[in-house]
């Protein structure tokens, strides 16, 4: 997926989901994920790095600062 797709599937999912600023979720989305590349993204469904427990549970990830973080899991 180019980054101008990855940005655009953000935007019409955000559009679609009645987001006030769907430009500000796609951009928010690309900058946490690195347009979609990022393994929380990939694997996990997780687009915005949130923490926490997720629909489909958790995953926990060492960051490289060393520390282990956990990492919500999404559906889709």
């Amino acid at each position: 997926m180019t980054e101008k797709q990855a940005s655009a599937t953000i935007y019409e999912l955000a559009k679609k989901n009645n987001a006030s600023m769907p430009e500000l979720v796609a951009g928010m989305a690309m900058h946490e994920s690195g347009y979609l590349r990022s393994p929380l993204a990939r694997e996990y469904n997780n687009p915005f790095g949130q923490t926490g427990n997720g629909p489909k549970g958790s995953v926990k990830i060492v960051g490289s600062d060393g520390k282990e973080r956990t990492f919500a899991i999404y559906n889709n």
